[in-house]
């Protein structure tokens, strides 16, 4: 199915294509379609034997293993435009998963904005990403042992006996519909204030699944204020809780039940403690220029990724990459909820001190231990990625920052420790391993970890 919908999303650059004359590009997605759509199909039909009963209680390495599958082997399929029109297997494979795992960390800006065709293909796989990032953590990775707190539930979690692989399908129905029509909404907000038709789409298409992705380049000063506003709007969106969002909505009929968020004003706080932050350490510490800093609070948080010009100081910025958004968004980094799990933690530990008689009676709120796992897990990850560029003689800030937008899924960040965001800059194997880096960010350090112990792969 995910080859086949590959397939057919290629249909819509197709006509693009066709109606912007763009000669180069159109066979290209014409056979790309041909072969997606034909293998697709083809899928389908020889597991149309198999039944719900086959699989139903297929665990979280049958998801692991399908998760993985989307990051890594249908980008080859889904590069087939960018192989056709240039580039080499290896950049077009690279170009689809910086994509599909919202990254937005592309070969070359230059051509990634120089057709139509080319920047709507990468906004939908963008779109396809965050759609598949906001199921799999809703229906496999917000669980007390990989979060931390057992507050966070949803209908989609299944235990080890039951089926992760029905629980992720059961998500993304719920989520698509609403999802789809934000983005309708965000585009047609977009045109109703002169944006010009294909850098709505494809805004409209990237920000809200935190792609970063901004046709006219990565000045978003090139915007009016209104559109800058509604970029805004569309990178809280993708950073809050897509269930308290599906919620929201939802003025009747069952809703999907989920436990008081806390997400979503600790988000809001973020964004405007850390613009005011980013206006202390940038070039102009004019209270005029916050809108501008908290915009850009917006962004990194969301991992969207792109800044203002007038950049705030490096360091901040890497912070703020790396606490990434809600649990069950789009976006990338740390997660916010394991913020939260540590400062009550850190909370609980401060109580016990005023307080040392009543400690056996304080219940613990978290399991903190999970919680420190992954940021240790984090940190061994992002160290080695630092590590390897560093090893191919990039300087140790252009390192720092490639390797946390990669595995934070921020690429347009590396504008500010380069002249540009460009990932030419880095070699072709060294891609490669960004790539990987990127695919781990979307997966729970633990469980990637995991992939390298025989024992997760016993039956």
């Amino acid at each position: 199915m995910a080859v086949l919908v590959v397939g057919i999303a290629m249909l819509a650059p197709v006509l693009v294509a066709v109606f912007s004359d763009e000669s180069r590009a159109l066979p290209a997605f014409v056979i790309s379609v041909i072969i997606c759509t034909f293998l697709g199909a083809a899928l389908v039909v020889a597991s149309a034997v198999r039944t719900e009963k086959s699989h139903a209680k297929s665990g979280i390495r049958e998801v692991v293993l399908l998760l993985l599958l989307w990051w890594l082997a249908v980008p080859i399929l889904a590069g087939l435009p960018f192989l056709f029109t240039g580039l080499n297997l290896i950049d077009a494979w690279y170009e689809s998963v910086s994509a599909m795992t919202t990254t937005g960390a592309w070969l070359s800006w230059e051509n990634a904005t120089s057709s139509a065709s080319g920047m709507i293909w990468r906004a939908e796989l963008q779109w396809l990403g965050g759609l598949v990032s906001m199921s799999a953590a809703a229906a496999v990775f917000v669980r007390p042992e990989f979060i931390g707190i057992a507050s966070i539930s949803t209908p989609f979690s299944r235990g080890e006996e039951e089926s992760y692989l029905l629980a992720f399908r059961s998500a993304m129905i719920n989520f698509a519909p609403l999802y789809a029509a934000i983005t309708v909404i965000i585009a047609i907000l977009f045109l109703l204030f002169s944006t010009p038709l294909t850098d709505a789409l494809v805004m409209a298409l990237s920000l809200p699944a935190s792609g970063g992705f901004l046709p006219a380049g990565v000045d978003f000063n090139n915007y009016s204020a209104p559109v800058q506003m509604i970029s805004f709007s569309a990178m809280v969106l993708s950073a809050v809780s897509f269930i308290s969002v599906v919620n929201t909505v939802r003025f009747s009929g069952q809703k999907i039940r989920v436990k008081e968020d806390i997400e979503t004003p600790a988000l809001l706080f973020c964004i405007l403690l850390v613009g005011f932050i980013f206006l202390l350490t940038s070039d102009n510490p004019q209270l005029s220029a916050l809108p501008n800093q908290v915009l850009n609070a917006a962004s990194i948080l969301s991992t969207n990724g792109f800044l203002f010009p007038e950049f705030p100081a490096l360091v901040p910025v890497l912070v703020t990459t790396v606490i990434g958004g809600a649990a069950v968004s789009t976006a990338g980094g740390l997660k916010l909820i394991r913020w939260i799990v540590t400062f009550r933690r850190a909370g609980q530990e401060v109580w016990k001190l005023i307080h040392p008689s009543g400690v056996s009676g304080r219940d613990r709120a978290a399991n903190e231990l999970a919680v420190w796992i992954h940021y240790i897990s984090f940190t061994i990850i992002l160290a080695l990625l630092v590590l390897v560029i560093s090893v191919f003689g990039h300087p140790l800030e252009l390192s720092v920052t490639a390797a946390a937008a990669a595995i934070s899924n921020a690429g347009p960040t590396i504008a500010i420790a380069a002249e540009n965001s460009d990932y030419l800059v880095f070699e072709p194997s060294l891609r490669v391993v960004l790539a990987l880096g990127m695919i781990v960010g979307r997966l729970e350090m633990v469980v990637a970890l995991a992939l390298f112990s025989s024992y997760f792969w016993r039956s």
